[in-house]
This record gives structure tokens, sequence and C-alpha cells, in this order.
């Protein structure tokens, strides 16, 4: 697996507009958590419930604030409080969020459960059963850029079952991804690159798709310059064998 960090890219210009907001009545006014959060709230687990009680039943803005504090609280000390968000069952209010919230809300959407996926075949399943991989491929045709960022490295951590890739595919994710190899940065190109990877690995039909959607130069050109070389590799593997 080449993901080597959590958080999956910077939180960007969202978390900083909606941290001048103000707080639900569960949040401290930071976006990033922060012990006095959760010794407001006593302890991790009951943060993380609220947090998750705010996206489901707050206005526009605090949900934009509630999803980039879940993110905060999902992506801390090496993911050790992941337990406590899916505890929290945070799963399906973050898929709703999908399509249903702002431009922030969907990054940090996106970006939380690209994290609370990697590793874990039980919420990748989760995800999937949520119905997130449809929003998900809308979000990454449609998307601003670090929304499909965040969007492309969800898609790539659902890996554990090689039988999620027929949805992706219906979906018609192939063609954005090879969109985001082309032109999206360093670490968007990375994510969709394995997200490519773990496509070609489901069939030949869908390796037949990956390489006439133009991928193998793009993926080629990434190996040239030192990008991606792990999931460019893999997924060139898998087409230039059909």
């Amino acid at each position: 697996m080449f993901y080597t960090f959590f958080g999956l890219a910077s939180f960007g210009a969202c978390v900083r507009f909606v941290a001048t907001r103000p707080a639900g009545p569960a949040m401290g006014k930071g976006t990033t958590i922060t012990a006095k959060d959760i010794s407001k709230a006593g302890d991790i687990p009951q943060l993380a419930r609220n947090l998750v009680a705010e996206i489901t039943t707050g206005n526009s803005e605090v949900r934009d604030h509630a999803a980039a504090q879940l993110r905060s609280l999902a992506t801390q000390n090496h993911g050790q409080n992941q337990p406590d968000v899916l505890a929290a069952k945070a799963v399906e209010p973050l898929v709703k969020l999908l399509s249903s919230g702002t431009a922030c809300s969907q990054e940090s959407a996106a970006a939380t459960l690209g994290v609370l996926a990697l590793g874990k075949p039980d919420t990748q399943e989760a995800i999937v059963a949520a119905g997130g991989i449809g929003p998900l491929v809308n979000l990454l045709k449609m998307g601003s850029s670090k929304v499909q960022e965040q969007v492309a490295s969800a898609l790539a951590a659902l890996d554990a079952d090689v039988s999620h890739q027929q949805g992706i595919i219906k979906a018609g994710a192939i063609p954005p991804l090879v969109a985001i190899v082309k032109g999206g940065s360093g670490a968007a190109q990375s994510f969709a690159a394995q997200a490519l990877a773990n496509a070609a690995a489901y069939s030949g039909e869908a390796q037949r798709n990956i390489a006439s959607a133009g991928s193998i130069p793009l993926l080629l050109s990434l190996l040239g310059t030192g990008k991606a070389q792990k999931p460019g590799g893999s997924s060139d593997e898998h087409t230039w064998h059909t």
C-alpha cells in the first residue's frame, strides 16, 4: 500500500474558511481537535458521537465545521481515534454529506471516509453498502480539485474486495481518474493511479477500458518523473498484459 500519511492532503482553504464561522454547541471554535475539545465532550467516544450528531442535524455551517473536526479526529495520532469514529456510526452520515453537503463538507467527508476505509475491509464494505460509490464518482467528475483529490484517495482505499471495482467502473470512474492522473496534483495523481490499479485488477474488460482511456502513456509519464511509482506501476502492469 502506498499511503504513507494520515490526512491525505492539507485541509486547505475550506477549513480555514469554516473555522471563522460560529461553531455548533458541541464544538470548539477551531477545526483541529484539541485536548480542550475532548475535555469539553467528556472523552473521545462522546466527542465523536457529538460530531456525528452535528453532521446529521446541523445547518450547513455547523455541518461544515463538524465534518472538518471529525476529519481531524479521524486523522490524528496515526488514526488511533478511528475506532471511536466508526463506533459513533459516522459512515452513513459522511456518505450522505457527499451528496448534500457544501464543497467544504464534501471534501472533509471524502477525506474521512478514505482514512477510515484504509486497510479496513469491514469499513470499506460499510461505505459500499451505504451507497458511497455513486456520490464519490459523481464528485470525481464534478467536484473541485481539492474535493477530487480526496475522492480519489477514498476510491483508492476501497481495495480489499475486488468486487467493489464493478460499481466504481460502472459509475464511470475511469475517464475522470485518467484525467486526474494527467493533470491533478501530485497527491491526486498518486491516488488516482492506485484507484486505476484497483480497477485493472477487476477484469480484462476493465483493463482494456483503462488502456483505451489513454492511461498507459500517462502512467509511464508519472513513472518517468518519479511520481506515483508504486500505484502507477501496478496499474501499468495490469494494462500491459491485456
